[in-house]
């Protein structure tokens, strides 16, 4: 899950914080960590507070988390960071490149345990090929901005959207979903394709645009 938890006060932050993560039932792996804000004087300083990183990983662990920006202060927390080079910061909250480089970093790191794992080198040229065409596939896809734009003006209307993906699609269902509400500010939801005939086909009329990602793999016979 995720949370916001903020104190502002003159007693130690650290055994509180760490308090209300407990309260909820926080993993500590689903985020970049804890921020504390402290106070000296009238100056305040923002800092990872190692402290709570430690508690929430577990100092007997390797610790191995993806990091956008070299100047984060968990680079020195940890002992195997995981950069994303994205570029620039992005000027609004609909952030794909959060999603698309988080992606990426993670494919590279299958395809190294891969490698340790024996994984045909062909195999593992081929996925990197996949990567590499990415930009181009983009840039193709916006070439059609005109279509896009039909496409957007007969559906702006509309009050609700479902996206759908099988297995590993599920997850770009859901971001589709999120980036529509956060745009649009039309209610979106995503499902697995395998449980929409289990109650959320009951929500979806005449009216309810259906957005299915169904690249041509092995799963879109089956989708």
């Amino acid at each position: 899950m995720c949370g916001i938890l903020g104190y502002i006060g003159k007693r130690p932050a650290t055994p509180l914080i760490l308090e209300g993560l407990r309260r909820l039932e926080y993993r500590g792996d689903d985020s970049a960590g804890s921020a504390v804000l402290g106070a000296a004087g009238h100056q305040f300083k923002s800092a990872t507070d190692t402290e709570v990183l430690a508690h929430l990983i577990g100092e007997q662990y390797e610790k191995l988390r993806n990091i956008a920006s070299d100047e984060h202060l968990l680079v020195r927390a940890v002992s195997a960071p995981l950069r994303e080079v994205i570029g620039t910061y992005g000027i609004g909250v609909a952030s794909t490149k959060a999603f698309t480089s988080q992606i990426t970093v993670l494919t590279l790191l299958a395809l190294y345990l891969g490698r340790i794992r024996n994984l045909p080198v062909q195999r593992g040229l081929k996925i990197i090929r996949a990567v590499e065409a990415i930009p181009q596939q983009v840039e193709q896809i916006l070439a059609h901005d005109a279509h896009i734009k039909r496409i957007a003006l007969r559906y702006a209307k509309s009050e609700d959207f479902f996206f759908l993906g099988r297995q590993y699609n599920f997850p770009v269902a859901l971001e589709g979903s999120l980036k529509l509400k956060e745009i649009s500010y039309i209610h979106a939801a995503g499902y697995p394709s395998a449980e929409m005939k289990h109650g959320p086909i009951a929500l979806v009329d005449e009216k309810t645009p259906v957005v299915i990602v169904a690249p041509s793999d092995a799963l879109y016979d089956k989708t």
